[in-house]
């Protein structure tokens, strides 16, 4: 990201020229190289940027300009927003979500020290340091329901340590699958709470312990009569994603993933019961695969082993408990989350840059897409199964520098399947067992999809459209490696990789990933749709004009 966006308002304005802009929000033209126009509601828009891979618009400069009956003026954020295809209610909201992101990112300018390279740091420092949030949501760190003190506390940003609430919850009132509970806690704090219980006249025959995220507890207590506060315990820190938690005295203990009724981007953070009772079967499914295919077996899955929720809160009291990566990283090993690689330092520079330097570029790119690319693909073309493996679901492991496996995570908010795709659909979890809501879902409203359309635009969108097209954005944008050199080496990886076995090559075609055109999720316009109504749109494909470049090479 140049370090100019790195202004509050600048990003603002820029996600959300970029977001209409890509998700045809307004009828723009590019009038001449780089300039781009487009006829408002009642007033002429004019802009500079210039596409780049799968049609995501860039913006190159502010501001952006308004024309009216004086001539061209710079437009402000009000401006743009009044030629939104929305009502003028969710106009307001979505100027008071963008006001909030601006607030709290000034929040973090005054507050939080970046280091010169933040990829020198730990995995968790650097985690807590990638200050900038979602690429191209305009409403990248709006956190509604926080206050200043909510995101200083509770943030990651301001690397604050925190104790969870602990509470009783009767065991008819619980669904999913409880934790080794004394390895968890450890004996002292689990002593604790059976000691605590007892003394609110409570006991382990009939109540079970649950954590509950203490601003989510601050905020709601009294929805939840039957529930019995123990005690606060425990020293954690917020990741990234502000709800899953990880443990600051020993970060090789699993991460918590807790609910909070706090909405980013476009989502309430809240979590879905049924996914949370499928977790473990869903992350046994996955480890099998992984541990019985030799092209997978470097991969990490980091296996959500136990989840629980509260009947009848709907989603707003559940718990995910995940491994965490520190717990599987080799000697010579560090990690760093996938979004990382696509940022820039305050000096300007790509935080990737020392390791570009270090191996080359050709090189270094070519290792990336070797171990992130190719197992993600391999999983969904041989085993039938998509993996949403968007840039916070991915983290890279990698020694000094040189990419050597990634880790994959979320499985229970983001696998899907086909059941005709599936080469053995004799270890399909029984969902309706995890959970009986799962007995009324129709296909496409879970984890089973109808097409293997669905798979592919599942994949392609995450890994492809809003991840790894950031990174080769920046890369062609600091002048190390052009876009069309990253995205032929993923052509080429990836087609050598499923021609090595006919029924991968047959499979893989099925997946029509070269098509001219594909349809993609609109990330910004999905906000304002109905609930589990994602909106789409259509967008070119750059590996189909790879594939005709390299017909045509050969011919």
């Amino acid at each position: 990201m140049n370090p100019f966006f790195y202004d509050s308002s600048a990003r603002v304005m820029k996600q959300l020229v970029e977001a209409m802009v890509f998700e045809k929000l307004v009828p723009a033209a590019e009038q001449e190289q780089d300039v781009w126009v487009w006829q408002g509601k009642s007033r002429l828009f004019k802009c500079f940027g210039r596409k780049s891979a799968f049609g995501r618009f860039r913006l190159r400069s502010l501001p952006v300009f308004v024309k009216n009956e004086d001539g061209w003026r710079d437009a402000c954020l009000l401006d743009l927003v009044d030629e939104l295809p929305v009502d003028h209610p969710f106009k307001q909201q979505l100027v008071h979500e963008f006001v909030r992101t601006i607030m709290l990112c000034e929040w973090n300018e005054e507050h939080v020290k970046l280091p010169e390279w933040r990829a020198s740091l730990p995995y968790e420092e650097a985690e807590r340091l990638l200050i900038e949030g979602h690429p191209y949501h305009p409403c990248f760190k709006s956190r509604v329901g926080f206050s200043l003190s909510d995101h200083a506390a509770y943030g990651p940003e301001g690397g604050a340590a925190f104790p969870i609430q602990w509470v009783a919850v009767p065991h008819e009132e619980l669904s999913g699958n409880e934790p080794p509970w004394k390895s968890i806690l450890g004996e002292p704090l689990h002593h604790q709470l059976l000691s605590e219980m007892e003394a609110k006249g409570v006991s382990p025959w009939t109540h079970s312990f649950f954590p509950v995220h203490p601003w989510q507890w601050k905020n709601s207590w009294s929805e939840w009569k039957t529930l019995v506060p123990l005690l606060e315990a425990g020293s954690y820190r917020a990741t990234q994603s502000v709800r899953t938690l990880w443990n600051e005295e020993n970060p090789s203990m699993p991460h918590v993933k807790l609910s909070m009724n706090m909405r980013q981007t476009s989502s309430v953070r809240t979590l879905h019961t049924p996914s949370l009772c499928a977790a473990p079967v869903i992350s046994d499914w996955l480890l099998h695969i992984q541990q019985t295919d030799p092209v997978l077996e470097d991969i990490v899955m980091l296996s959500e082993f136990a989840g629980l929720a509260v009947e009848g809160a709907k989603g707003k009291l559940g718990v995910l408990w995940r491994e965490s990566i520190r717990a599987h990283l080799r000697s010579g090993e560090e990690a760093i989350p996938f979004n990382a690689l696509s940022m820039s330092e305050k000096n300007g520079r790509l935080l990737i840059s020392p390791w570009i330097e270090q191996y080359g570029a050709a090189a270094w790119v070519e290792q990336l897409i070797k171990i992130s690319v190719i197992p993600v693909w391999h999983l969904l073309c041989v085993h039938g199964i998509a993996l949403e493996a968007h840039a916070q679901n991915m983290i890279l492991i990698h020694e000094n520098g040189w990419p050597v496996r990634v880790a994959l995570r979320d499985f229970h908010e983001s696998m899907e399947y086909v059941p005709s795709f599936l080469p053995d659909s004799s270890r399909v979890p029984d969902f309706n067992a995890a959970h009986e809501q799962f007995q009324t879902y129709k296909p496409d409203e879970s984890y089973w999809m109808s097409s293997i359309e669905a798979l592919r635009e599942l994949v392609m969108d995450t890994l492809f459209v809003f991840h790894l097209s950031d990174v080769s954005f920046q890369l062609e944008e600091h002048g190390v490696y052009t876009e069309l050199d990253f995205w032929t080496c993923v052509h080429q990886l990836v087609t050598a990789h499923v021609s090595q076995q006919p029924d991968w090559q047959k499979r893989h075609g099925l997946l029509k990933w070269d098509q001219p055109m594909i349809r993609t999720e609109s990330l910004f316009s999905t906000k304002w749709s109905a609930a589990g109504n994602e909106k789409s749109h259509l967008i070119p494909n750059i590996l189909h004009a790879i594939k005709q470049e390299e017909q045509h090479a050969i011919y």
